[in-house]
Order: C-alpha cells, then sequence, then structure tokens
C-alpha cells in the first residue's frame, strides 16, 4: 500500500500560510563544526515532530510531482542538454544510489510503483531533517524554501488534470518545468531593484579578516569549497558581485591551504566570476558570513515489506577531496555564461560556468555527486547548501 503517498495534494489546492524570515542575524560569527565521518541513520532515529514545516512541505512536494510527472517511470529515451536531463525530477531519482537487502545495487525505476511511493515517503522525511539541521543553523534558508513551495503549488494547481489521489497528472511536462524555471527566473529578477542587491552587504554581515582566516586555515581542505549565502531573503541573481563583496551569495572550491600568516590577497580558491570567468581568488574576499563546505556520498538501503518497510540513509564524506580543486583547475579562463543561459546555467558547462555551477560540475564528474535543485537546472549558493550531498565543516 502506499502509505500516506498523496498525503500532500489536499495542500495543493488550499491556501498556504507564508512567513518570511524576518530573524536578524543573531551571531554572524564561528560556530563548532559539524562532526564528520560516515553516519548511518534510520526513520525511528528522526523526531517527526522537530520537522521543520517548510522543509517537510518541500520534499511531500517532491514527492507528489514525482508521480504526477510520471517522473517516476523508466524512459528508453529522454530529452538531454549536454547530458542533463530536461526533467531534473528523473535526474535526481536516477542518480540515486540505492541497495537492496541483499546488497544488490537497484534502480529506483527497477522498484514496483507501490515500493517507490514507500520508498519516496520515507525519503521524503530524511530529507526534510537534513534539511531542518541546516535551516537551525542558518535560519534564513528556510524564506530560500517557502519562495520555491509557493512556487511548486502554484504551478502544480495550474497545470495538473484531477484534484486527488493517483489521479492527479500534470498534462504536459514539457510545459510543468518550463513554467517552474520561468517562475523562478521572476522571482530572482523581482530582487534586482532592492537596495540590497545594488550593493555590497552591510557591515553587520561582515566578519574580521582574521577570524575568517583561522577559520578556514582550521577547518579547511583543498578541495572543500567556501559558500556564502543570501542576506536578509533577497534571492540571488545573475549581477552577484560587487568588486570584493558580494552581493547574494558566492561559491568557490579551495585550491590551497591557508595559515594563520596568510595575507589578505592570498589566492586560495577557484571561483567564477563575470568578467574574468574561472579565476583564483583572494582570501579576503570571504570576509562576510560564510561557510567551509564539503560534499559527500549520500547512499541508501531499502528493505520492502509493505507496511514494515525500511529505508537506511548512509552518509559518506569522499575521501579524497583534493579531486575537486584539481577539476576546477582544467576550467582556468573558462567564461561566465550568457545572460540567456543563467537560469539553465548547467547546461553551459563545462563550457561556461556560474560559481555555484563549477562547484555542482566538479562534484558532478569527480564523485557522481549532484549537487543541485530538484527542481531547475539553475544552481543557487542555497541550493549548494540545502542538498543532501554537502555539509557544513565549518559556519
Amino acid at each position: 500500500m502506499k502509505r500516506n503517498f498523496f498525503r500532500i495534494v489536499c495542500l495543493i489546492f488550499i491556501t498556504i500560510t507564508f512567513w518570511g524570515c524576518n530573524k536578524e542575524d543573531s551571531d554572524i560569527g564561528l560556530t563548532d563544526a559539524i562532526p564528520e565521518g560516515t553516519v548511518e541513520k534510520e526513520l525511528a532515529d528522526i523526531d517527526l515532530s522537530g520537522l521543520n514545516g517548510e522543509a517537510k512541505l518541500y520534499c511531500d512536494l517532491i514527492q507528489t510531482a514525482v508521480f504526477a510527472t510520471n517522473s517516476h517511470k523508466p524512459v528508453i529515451s529522454s530529452r538531454v542538454v549536454n547530458g542533463e536531463e530536461v526533467n531534473p525530477l528523473r535526474e535526481k531519482l536516477k542518480e540515486m544510489e540505492i541497495w537492496g537487502e541483499n546488497g544488490n545495487q537497484i534502480s529506483f525505476f527497477s522498484l514496483p510503483e507501490a515500493e517507490q511511493a514507500e520508498f519516496l515517503s520515507d525519503w521524503a522525511v530524511f530529507e526534510a531533517a537534513q534539511m531542518t539541521e541546516k535551516i537551525r543553523i542558518d535560519p534564513e534558508v528556510e524564506e530560500y524554501i517557502r519562495q520555491h513551495n509557493e512556487i511548486i503549488v502554484h504551478v502544480l494547481g495550474e497545470e495538473s488534470i484531477g484534484t486527488r489521489g493517483i489521479n492527479l497528472r500534470v498534462k504536459d511536462n514539457k510545459a510543468f518545468f518550463a513554467k517552474i524555471r520561468e517562475r523562478m527566473e521572476s522571482l530572482s529578477e523581482s530582487a534586482v531593484g532592492q537596495p540590497e542587491t545594488k550593493g555590497s552587504i552591510t557591515d553587520k554581515g561582515k566578519v574580521p579578516f582574521e577570524r575568517v582566516r583561522a577559520a578556514v586555515a582550521k577547518y579547511g581542505r583543498v578541495g572543500d569549497f567556501m559558500l556564502a549565502l543570501p542576506r536578509h531573503g533577497a534571492p540571488w541573481v545573475f549581477l552577484n558581485f560587487a568588486h570584493d563583496q558580494f552581493k547574494v551569495g558566492h561559491a568557490a572550491i579551495i585550491k590551497k591551504g591557508v595559515t594563520l600568516q596568510s595575507e589578505e590577497e592570498y589566492k586560495f580558491t577557484w571561483g567564477c566570476q563575470i568578467k574574468q570567468g574561472v579565476m583564483s581568488e583572494r582570501l579576503d574576499y570571504w570576509s562576510v558570513k560564510s561557510y567551509v563546505m564539503g560534499v559527500r556520498k549520500v547512499s541508501w538501503r531499502w528493505k520492502w515489506r509493505g507496511f514494515k518497510s525500511r529505508l537506511v540513509i548512509r552518509k559518506t564524506p569522499v575521501s579524497q577531496p583534493a579531486r575537486l580543486a584539481n577539476r576546477a583547475a582544467g576550467y582556468e579562463g573558462r567564461k561566465y555564461v550568457n545572460w540567456s543561459e543563467f537560469l539553465t546555467a548547467k547546461w553551459a558547462a563545462p563550457s561556461r560556468f556560474t560559481c555555484t555551477t563549477l562547484v555542482w560540475y566538479c562534484a558532478k564528474k569527480e564523485y557522481g555527486v549532484n549537487v543541485s535543485s530538484w527542481w531547475s537546472p539553475l544552481v543557487s549558493p542555497s541550493g549548494l547548501y540545502l542538498d543532501e550531498s554537502t555539509y557544513v565543516r565549518k559556519a
């Protein structure tokens, strides 16, 4: 049976209570690192009452859309652009590493539909739990999730046939995903006229250089990546640089170790900027609230027992993080994406990059890890932060 399979469908056609992320930055300093090492969790390990509501809705909407768009069904051929599926849901499902109880690797698409529904029902809880943890670290990302939920709810309502259970189907997948991309583009463009997207980050968001240097020296490894998130709820827009301060987010791969003697001009990351493309960036770029992030592999162990089915998640940090930096070095000098490519920036790689698609592409090629949204071929800083295959080494 499909436990809680379409429990989210009813939410699509009612009013969502929206709330903004109005909390001020209570601590722009550096917090303790999250413990590393391989971690296994079962569903029973998760406190369901503690899940963030927006995070759970986000994951439930993915589950609903997978079946409404028939993305759960195997296809002989599908439309791809530069190796990327136009259907981002199917792309993420295809790349899931799933192991059966007998130690055999299985494809999500090979599971019967009833098992797929059970699997995704459990998956939604695990995913909401890891998103909840990241929201606790940086509460402002809740607004990013809320904005995406609003878009998906409305597009599902506009593009679907049927209102309940297995009768819910999207009329046209191509139009469905295109409309999502367009709405997300409009969301980004709406921030262009806002003051916080015109200039650099305010003094409140800045962190003393010495403090940043000490944290990176202690926790940053070659192949980890630096990440600055949008502040004050402003979406990430195309013009995300103002000289040496970030407007609304940035990402870059650490290419050299940092010591307590490293100077401001020390070039320690591979990043991608609008005018220069892929280039070495200075240490003092990161004198803002930011994170040292790592990449990890996520796999799933699945036992099918009907109502007693069990899903176990296993998270393992990559063992050779320097490969990420070595891969990025090979793209030095590659240009930033064109304006027309920004909302589908994945498809331009490796010819052209954004700062975030540089991280995404290198992780995919080196580790087979897809650190990107379930919904869009745009890779944003918040999307990198929230993905289950990234983790915070130091905040």
